[in-house]
């Protein structure tokens, strides 16, 4: 395993650090609750990001079996297909759920520039999957 990846993850984990920190000394400071909920979930997503893969590059570095396990599996198209497939399945699942939610928004009168957010995002979504359905299509 390359060490500039664990110099990568071991500093969003410190970045974490930082932001828990930062939302303390913010709510202290008597600034609003949502610039204090950003900065945990800014740092919650690193901790996400971080902690699992510092564990399995720790284990692939003190485990040559654990090491050739996991390059297989990364490497299998069985695998790879299936995780193509898992991912098709969750994103039409979001399609919905996103969907849901907007109608859930809509109805509960939410100020404009919330439900405009919100339906400007599901559409760049499906944008982005519109762009590389269409750049693929012409790969093959």
């Amino acid at each position: 395993m390359k060490k500039k990846t664990d110099w990568y993850f071991a500093a969003l984990l410190i970045l974490e650090i930082g932001l828990l920190c930062a939302s303390v000394y913010i709510r202290a400071m008597g600034y609003p609750k949502p610039v204090a909920g950003f900065c945990i979930g800014l740092g919650g997503w690193a901790v996400i990001l971080s902690v699992p893969k510092l564990f399995t590059l720790r284990a692939a570095a003190t485990n040559p079996e654990y090491r050739r396990r996991k390059r297989i599996e990364e490497t299998d198209e069985r695998n790879l297909a299936v995780q193509r497939r898992a991912k098709a399945k969750g994103f039409d699942a979001m399609g919905i759920i996103f969907g849901l939610i907007m109608m859930i928004y809509v109805l509960i009168n939410p100020d404009l520039i919330v439900t405009l957010l919100l339906a400007i995002g599901y559409l760049a979504v499906y944008g982005v999957q519109i762009y590389y359905l269409d750049k693929y299509s012409k790969e093959m």
